[in-house]
């Protein structure tokens, strides 16, 4: 886990959280029981069997699916590979690419709204957002 996770903390009473992974469900939520990652008001990773793996981002099914969960029109996306830039983008959401040593040299197909290499720099970035 990244130290800079805590950085959510400062959006828990500023904005509704959501978190959508290409992992399977059951995955994605252990990872959030596991480390108490209580950040979230909704978790989604893909469903198991074809129709998750079809419905896998860039695909904006799961992204789709969040919004309406938790009764929203708009939002940001943040994410670390160059399919949540085209998911965000595909599901009408500003785009937030988070570099990391993974994918530090990256080159990514669509351009997104901002980037951004430490989850600590995600208030200021909203804020120019908006």
């Amino acid at each position: 886990m990244y130290a800079d996770i805590d950085a959510l903390k400062t959006l828990d009473n500023e904005t509704t959280l959501g978190l959508v992974s290409n992992n399977y469900h059951p995955t994605v939520q252990f990872v959030v029981d596991h480390f108490e990652i209580d950040r979230f008001d909704h978790v989604r990773g893909r469903d198991l069997g074809v129709d998750g793996f079809r419905r896998r981002k860039p695909d904006p099914h799961y992204l789709e699916e969040t919004l309406d969960a938790l009764g929203a029109d708009s939002g940001v996306y943040v994410g670390d590979r160059g399919t949540d830039v085209i998911a965000a983008h595909r599901a009408g959401l500003e785009s937030v690419f988070l570099r990391r040593s993974h994918n530090d040299l990256a080159t990514l197909d669509r351009i997104p709204t901002a980037s951004i290499n430490d989850l600590r720099d995600l208030p200021r970035v909203l804020e120019q957002i908006k």
